[in-house]
C-alpha cells in the first residue's frame, strides 16, 4: 500500500529527529551563545551564516520567548524557512506562542510559495483559536483543502470546520470538485457532528450534476456512504 501524505510526513520527521539527536549538544551551544548576543544581532548572523537548518535546530534550546524575540527581526522569507526545518512536536510551544499576525503574514507567504506540507504539520499542533484565524486568512478553498492533507488530527479540523459560514463551506465543495480534492472534503466530513453533517448534506444540494456526481465516485471509492450518509443521500437523489 502506498503511503498518504501524513504518513509521509510523520516518516520524514522521525528521520529527521534521529539525525537532530546526534548533533544536540552543538545546538545546545549555540544556543547558549546566541543568549548573549543583542536580539537583532544574533537575527543578523542567523539570517547571513548559520542559515535556516541551524537556526531552527537553535530554537529547542532556547524559550519560546527567547526565540521569538530573536524571530522578530528575521525577514519573512527567512522565517518560512526555518519553518521548514522545525518539527512541530518539538515546537508547539513556540508554534502557540508566535504573534498571530507574524503567523499570518507567515501563512501568506507559505501559500504563495505552495508549502501546504509545513502549513499542515503545523496545524497539528496549534491552538484551536490560532487554526482558525491562520485557516480564515488563506482565503483560498483550494489552499486550505491543500493544507488539511497534510494534517493527521482531521477529527480537529472538523471541529474547525463548524466555524465555518454556509458561503464557506460550499466554496469549499466547488474547489473540491474544480482541484479534484474530494477526498481532503469528505474524509474530514466523517468526523463531523451529526448536526454538521446534515448541514453539509443541505448545501451539497446546491452542487451540479458534475460535481455531485464526483463526489458520490469519491464516496464510493472511500467507502463512506454509510458514515455520510447525509451527504450522500443529498448527491444521489434525484
Amino acid at each position: 500500500d502506498q503511503l498518504d501524505m501524513a504518513q509521509l510526513r510523520y516518516l520524514g520527521t522521525a528521520v529527521n529527529q534521529a539525525m537532530q539527536a546526534e548533533q544536540a549538544p552543538l545546538w545546545a551551544s549555540l544556543a547558549r551563545a546566541a543568549r548573549f548576543l543583542p536580539r537583532r544581532l544574533a537575527a543578523n548572523l542567523a539570517q547571513t551564516m548559520l542559515g535556516a537548518h541551524v537556526t531552527a535546530n537553535i530554537t529547542y534550546h532556547l524559550s519560546p520567548q527567547e526565540a521569538i524575540g530573536i524571530a522578530r527581526h528575521f525577514s519573512i522569507p527567512f522565517l518560512a524557512d526555518v519553518a521548514t526545518h522545525l518539527i512541530p512536536e518539538r515546537s508547539q510551544p513556540l508554534l502557540n506562542a508566535v504573534p498571530l499576525p507574524t503567523m499570518q503574514r507567515l501563512t501568506k507567504h507559505m501559500t504563495k510559495q505552495q508549502d501546504f506540507a509545513t502549513m499542515g504539520a503545523f496545524l497539528d499542533y496549534l491552538e484551536r483559536d490560532r487554526v482558525l484565524a491562520i485557516v480564515q486568512h488563506m482565503q483560498k478553498p483550494e489552499a486550505i483543502l491543500r493544507t488539511a492533507a497534510y494534517c493527521q488530527h482531521k477529527a480537529f479540523l472538523a471541529e474547525i470546520v463548524t466555524d465555518f459560514s454556509d458561503e464557506q463551506l460550499l466554496d469549499l465543495l466547488h474547489a473540491a470538485h474544480e482541484h479534484a480534492l474530494w477526498e481532503e472534503v469528505l474524509v474530514i466530513g466523517s468526523y463531523l457532528s451529526p448536526q454538521q453533517m446534515a448541514r453539509l448534506g443541505q448545501l451539497s444540494r446546491q452542487l451540479s450534476l458534475e460535481e455531485a456526481a464526483h463526489a458520490a465516485e469519491t464516496l464510493k471509492q472511500l467507502s463512506l456512504e454509510t458514515a455520510l450518509n447525509p451527504i450522500w443521500e443529498a448527491i444521489t437523489s434525484p
